[in-house]
């Protein structure tokens, strides 16, 4: 009890006391509420004035994050020196990267992993896979033929003539064939014409020459042979006859007819201008004079598949 009302919610009357001195018992007292009941809550006020700028906090653990290195982020981009992993993003179909890291872009026309990439044509057939492009490369024949000639004396003159010939020389065979008789060619004669041997010292001749740019590994020929001779097939670069510059060689036995690919390795594409001869070879032990060997060159490219 107090004789002052601050923070008071009752006071005290005391009536009919014999005397004017407070009693400090509180039931010699009749009490009255003075505190009246809580109100409703008032309207907002207006807001106040901003309070100044606290001072900065420590720097926190660094989260995780897709960069190894600074990024810069904006609204609709980022710059990143290096991405670690963009698992899982797809940006309206069209630029996605699956689970395994595996991207493909526009609804995937291309497609790169960790170990390859792919691209495809607009209809759907793989163009390039692994950096290999799904496309063999011209090889140019010269025209006319760059032949072996043959050579014999008529009247004390010497004369010649190409030493293969669509439907034969000394012997006709089919007009889809060449055709060229070795005693013709190798300084045995045929049929009592004395020919010159026109072999080089590889004991070939030239059929053709052929000029390319080294833009893929392989030079492939699809080489077309008939029954009736024994004799290979040499691929020479720049047609020379040193055999160290030989990069594919082939025997064909007499009775072999038939279709084969000759493919030579030519290493790493170095884009540059190339020549190679293809030539014909035997000795004289392969066979009689009067043999037609019967042959064609059916294809030539370059391809990184062969």
């Amino acid at each position: 009890m107090s004789n002052f009302p601050d923070g008071k919610e009752y006071i005290g009357f005391a009536y009919n006391k014999t005397t004017a001195t407070e009693s400090n018992n509180a039931s010699d007292y009749i009490w009255s509420k003075i505190k009246g009941d809580k109100g409703s809550k008032g309207d907002a006020g207006s807001r106040g004035p901003t309070g100044s700028q606290g001072p900065k906090g420590e720097t926190g653990p660094r989260g995780p994050n897709i960069v190894d290195t600074d990024t810069s982020f904006g609204v609709n981009w980022l710059i990143a020196d290096y991405i670690k992993s963009l698992n899982g993003l797809n940006i309206n179909e069209q630029f996605k990267v699956d689970e395994s890291g595996k991207l493909t872009i526009g609804n995937e026309q291309m497609t790169l992993t960790e170990k390859s990439i792919q691209i495809r044509r607009p209809d759907g057939a793989v163009w390039m896979e692994n950096g290999l492009i799904k496309a063999d490369y011209g090889v140019y024949g010269f025209d006319p033929h760059y032949m072996t000639d043959r050579r014999w004396q008529d009247m004390n003159q010497t004369l010649s003539a190409v030493g293969f010939q669509a439907g034969g020389t000394a012997i006709n065979n089919s007009s889809h064939f060449y055709g060229g008789v070795k005693g013709t060619l190798d300084g045995r004669g045929y049929q009592g014409t004395n020919f010159q041997d026109r072999r080089d010292d590889m004991n070939c001749v030239v059929f053709q020459r052929y000029r390319f740019n080294h833009s893929a590994r392989y030079l492939v020929f699809g080489f077309r042979k008939n029954r009736g001779a024994r004799f290979s097939v040499h691929i020479i670069n720049n047609g020379t006859a040193n055999i160290d510059d030989r990069i594919y060689y082939e025997l064909f036995e007499k009775d072999y007819q038939g279709y084969k690919l000759l493919i030579a390795d030519l290493g790493k594409p170095t884009y540059v201008n190339r020549m190679v001869g293809l030539k014909i070879g035997w000795v004289h032990g392969w066979g009689a004079a009067d043999e037609n060997m019967i042959f064609k060159v059916e294809s030539a490219h370059l391809t990184d598949e062969p």
